[in-house]
């Protein structure tokens, strides 16, 4: 073997499938989240307080399905790169005779 390093194909590509899992993991807790959110309605109460928390819980819910949806492509990006690497070094593993 030359000097270096040796990236295993196979490990890249069951690694990429990991992260697919957790993508898929993470997209029913988000889903889960916004059934609970669709059907608790505004469960914050008639007074002040509740009126002023209701004002602002369009945009506080927003920002939180909005990181589940970052997470989720972030997920998504390493399983693609993770599969990438994978296909190219089983290919030059393959070119080379390895």
């Amino acid at each position: 073997m030359t000097p270096g390093f040796h990236a295993r194909h196979s490990a890249l590509r069951r690694s990429s499938g990991g992260y697919a899992d957790d993508a898929e993991q993470v997209r029913d807790w988000r889903a889960e989240l916004r059934a609970v959110f669709d059907d608790e309605g505004n469960p914050l109460g008639d007074d002040q307080y509740g009126a002023e928390l209701a004002k602002r819980l369009p945009q506080l819910a927003g920002d939180v399905f909005g990181a589940f949806d970052a997470y989720i492509a972030e997920l998504e990006s390493a399983k693609t790169g993770l599969g990438g690497s994978a296909t190219n070094y089983g290919a030059a593993e393959q070119a080379s005779g390895g």
